[in-house]
């Protein structure tokens, strides 16, 4: 039996992020790095992405030449993305973005279908180790045999975690920046094995990575795993 994917909690979240105006200008350097080193560019194929967000990711595969099929549980990221791709006539055809409803319990894909997956800055947000492992079932079931991925979660200290109530199975509180929103519960790892060694019974790892920035009194740490479909 499945679960449903997305936490009512992150949806609101997002939700009322986007209609707050909340967007990124530039793709992730480290997307844009690994997508060259790992994937090795190679100017097509079937993309998944999970949680598209603001879609700079998005534009930035669709320029690299991949097909991509993006899924977000919030709506306000798909009127966003929409938008966005009315400016990119050249890249827009070779785009589908999909809203994933909160209750969703399986991905709305056939078997072995995607060359590559990207996932990134998503899987914290699903809460929970259950609902992560019954995703990573999912994305095995939706990718060919051999198809790459990138994957990454964040560390505990994170923003989301360093200053959040801890519940227990590597879960924490996460009330905002403030500390006054409403609680989220975010999955965050102590180290990239404890990663790793959930992600080793569904892809064959090809390298584990680290990234990290902290400025204005703000840190991210991310767990980042190169990975394939055996």
């Amino acid at each position: 039996m499945g679960m449903p994917f997305v936490q009512p909690e992150v949806v609101k979240k997002w939700e009322k992020a986007f209609a707050e105006g909340s967007d990124k200008r530039y793709p992730s350097i480290d997307l844009v790095r690994l997508e060259y080193w790992f994937f090795k560019h190679p100017e097509k194929g079937m993309l998944l992405e999970y949680g598209f967000g603001t879609g700079v990711n998005t534009i930035h595969l669709l320029e690299c030449g991949y097909t991509v099929i993006g899924l977000d549980a919030a709506l306000g990221a798909k009127k966003l993305v929409e938008k966005k791709l009315e400016n990119h006539q050249e890249i827009k055809d070779r785009a589908t973005l999909i809203h994933l409803p909160q209750d969703s319990e399986r991905l709305p894909f056939d078997n072995d279908i995607f060359d590559f997956l990207v996932c990134m800055s998503v899987l914290s947000l699903l809460g929970s180790r259950e609902r992560l492992i019954y995703l990573l079932e999912e994305f095995i079931r939706v990718l060919k045999p051999g198809a790459k991925a990138i994957l990454d979660i964040n560390d505990t200290k994170s923003e989301f975690s360093e200053n959040s109530e801890y519940i227990g199975n590597n879960v924490y509180l996460f009330r905002g920046n403030s500390g006054k929103e409403d609680p989220v519960p975010m999955l965050c790892f102590p180290d990239a094995e404890t990663f790793v060694e959930i992600l080793r019974p569904y892809f064959k790892i090809i390298d584990v990575g680290y990234s990290v920035h902290k400025y204005f009194n703000r840190r991210i740490g991310e767990f980042i795993v190169c990975a394939e479909k055996p």
